[in-house]
C-alpha cells in the first residue's frame, strides 16, 4: 500500500474540514497543496507501472485536497468582500457622524422647542355620536362628541407619544349604523402624521403621534 496515497487522503480530509474555518483555512490550503503533491506521487506509484496499491486512495486525496483549495479561495474572497463592505460602511458612518456634529447645536435647540400635537376624531353617518379616549402612556382622558372632535396638546418634543382611540356609538339596529365612518387623525405642528378610518356599527380606530428623538 502506498504511504503517499494514504497521507494524501488524510491531508485531504483534514484540509477540507479546516477550509470552512476563517483564518485557519490558510493552514488548510497549505495542507491541501501538500496533499495534492503526495496524491500525485501516490497515484504514480500505484499506477500501471507502479508496484504498490492504493490508487483509489491517491485519487480521493487529490480530489479532497483540490476541493479544499477551491473552498479556501472562495471563503477568503467572501471575507475580503465583507471586509471591503464594512470599510465602506464605516466611512459612511464617519461622514454621517461628522454631519451630525456640525448640526448638533441646531438639533439641541430644536430639542428644547415645544410641539403642538393635534388630535382629531369624527363620526359620519348613523347617529354621528362617538367616544374618544386619548393621552400619553400611563394616563388617559375620555370625551364624547357628536360628528367631530379636536384637541390641541403642547408638549416637549420627543418626550411623549399620544394615542387616541375613537369608537362610534353602537346601535341595536345595524341598518342605522352600517354606513358609519369613524376616523382619527394626528397632526404635529399642522402636519398629518397618522390617519385611520373604519366603517360599520361599533367601528373603532386608533392613531398615535410619533416620538421624535
Amino acid at each position: 500500500m502506498s504511504a503517499m496515497a494514504i497521507s494524501a487522503l488524510v491531508l485531504g480530509i483534514i484540509a477540507i474540514v479546516l477550509s470552512f474555518i476563517p483564518i485557519i483555512n490558510n493552514f488548510a490550503a497549505v495542507l491541501a497543496v501538500i496533499g495534492v503533491i503526495l496524491g500525485g506521487f501516490g497515484w504514480h506509484a500505484s499506477g500501471r507501472k507502479g508496484h504498490k496499491k492504493g490508487k483509489g486512495l491517491a485519487i480521493a486525496g487529490l480530489v479532497l485536497s483540490a476541493l479544499a483549495i477551491i473552498i479556501t479561495l472562495l471563503m477568503q474572497q467572501s471575507a475580503s468582500k465583507a471586509f471591503d463592505s464594512a470599510s465602506k460602511n464605516s466611512g459612511s458612518t464617519s461622514s454621517q457622524t461628522a454631519r451630525q456634529q456640525d448640526s448638533g447645536s441646531s438639533k439641541a435647540d430644536s430639542g428644547n422647542k415645544k410641539r403642538t400635537v393635534t388630535l382629531k376624531a369624527s363620526v359620519t353617518g348613523g347617529s354621528g355620536n362617538g367616544t374618544v379616549t386619548y393621552g400619553p402612556a400611563g394616563s388617559a382622558s375620555q370625551d364624547t362628541f357628536s360628528s367631530q372632535w379636536s384637541k390641541d396638546l403642547t408638549d416637549n418634543q420627543g418626550k411623549e407619544m399620544y394615542t387616541e382611540t375613537v369608537s362610534a356609538e353602537i346601535s341595536m339596529n345595524d341598518a342605522d349604523t352600517k354606513d358609519q365612518i369613524v376616523t382619527c387623525d394626528v397632526l404635529v405642528d399642522g402636519v398629518q402624521k397618522d390617519h385611520k378610518e373604519a366603517t360599520g356599527s361599533g367601528a373603532v380606530v386608533t392613531c398615535s403621534s410619533p416620538v421624535v428623538f
